[in-house]
């Protein structure tokens, strides 16, 4: 079935960037979050709706997108797991 071909593709690419983030959004077919535990995904889910939530609405009044360094990324990484 062809279907069953793009949903194994769609799979086997969600569970590739899954390997290096903790959640994905995925064109037309909404976001995706994992984490240790099942109020760990919802709490990423909700974070990362809200995020792209302010994107967009800095978008339509004509706002950038600031791409922060990738140390500081590092940084907060470290200080959100001690928390």
């Amino acid at each position: 079935m062809p279907g069953s071909i793009l949903a194994k593709e769609l799979a086997d690419a969600v569970g590739e960037a899954l390997k290096s983030s903790r959640g994905a959004i995925l064109q037309c077919h909404g976001l995706m979050t994992v984490g240790k535990t099942m109020r760990d995904a919802a709490t990423r889910a909700m974070m990362l709706e809200e995020t792209a939530k302010i994107l967009l609405y800095c978008k339509q009044f004509g706002g950038e997108l600031a791409v922060i360094p990738d140390e500081w990324v590092e940084r907060l990484s470290q200080f959100a797991a001690f928390l």
